[in-house]
C-alpha cells in the first residue's frame, strides 16, 4: 500500500512517511547527478529544507509538488555552483597554456550543465504547453499538483515572459533587416543561421 505524503507525519518523524518523501527527492535528484555521495548529500539537504519550511508553519496543500520543488531548488543551486567552477576553470585555461582537449572538455561540461539547468525548469514549459492544448486552470492544477490559483499565476507569468521574448526577437529581426538593407551584413536567413550552399546536382 502506498504511503500518504502527509507533511504533519513528516514533521513527527514517521519513518514510513520520511522514507516516502526521501524516495521522491532522491529520484528527482538522481535524474541530474550520478555520483551516489552527491545524491545523498543533496537529498538530505532538500529534506532538511522541506522540514525547515514545515517547522516555520508552511502547510502545503500539494505535498508532492512541494517535495519536487525542494529537490529542484537544491539541484539548481548545485548546478549553478558547478557552472561557476567550470567557468573559473575555463578562464584559467585561457590565461595559461592549455591543451585543446582540456579547453574542449571545459566547454562541453559547461554546455552539459546549461542543458541540465534548462531541464530543471521544464515544469513551467509543460504548464504552458498544457494551456496551449486547451487545459483549464483546474485541470493544470490537478496534473501538476498545484492549486488552481498557483496554476493561474504561473500561466500569467509565463505568458508575460513569452510576450517579452517574442518582442525581443521581433526587435532583433528588425535590426537585422535594417542592417542588411544598409549593406552592413550579408543576406542571411532572418533566424540568424548561415545560408546553406545549394547542392550541385550530378
Amino acid at each position: 500500500m502506498a504511503v500518504k505524503l502527509d507533511p504533519a507525519e513528516l514533521r513527527r518523524g514517521n519513518p514510513a512517511v520520511v522514507a516516502a518523501f526521501e524516495a521522491i527527492l532522491r529520484r528527482r535528484i538522481r535524474a541530474f547527478f550520478r555520483k551516489q555521495s552527491q545524491v545523498n548529500v543533496l537529498t538530505n539537504t532538500a529534506l532538511m529544507e522541506l522540514l525547515d519550511k514545515l517547522a516555520r508553519g508552511e502547510q502545503p496543500s500539494r505535498p508532492l509538488y512541494r517535495a519536487l520543488n525542494a529537490a529542484n531548488n537544491v539541484v539548481r543551486r548545485e548546478l549553478t555552483r558547478l557552472r561557476r567552477v567550470v567557468v573559473s576553470f575555463d578562464s584559467q585555461l585561457h590565461s595559461h597554456t592549455a591543451t585543446p582537449d582540456a579547453s574542449l572538455g571545459a566547454r562541453e561540461e559547461l554546455e552539459r550543465i546549461d542543458t541540465l539547468l534548462e531541464e530543471v525548469d521544464e515544469v513551467p514549459r509543460q504548464i504552458l504547453a498544457a494551456a496551449a492544448r486547451g487545459h483549464t486552470h483546474v485541470e493544470i492544477a490537478a496534473e501538476f499538483g498545484i492549486s488552481p490559483g498557483a496554476a493561474r499565476a504561473s500561466l500569467s507569468r509565463l505568458r508575460a515572459q513569452l510576450r517579452g521574448e517574442l518582442a525581443s526577437r521581433d526587435q532583433l529581426d528588425k535590426l537585422r533587416r535594417l542592417a542588411r538593407e544598409a549593406g552592413l551584413i550579408p543576406n542571411m536567413a532572418s533566424s540568424g543561421e548561415l545560408a546553406r550552399p545549394e547542392s550541385s546536382s550530378s
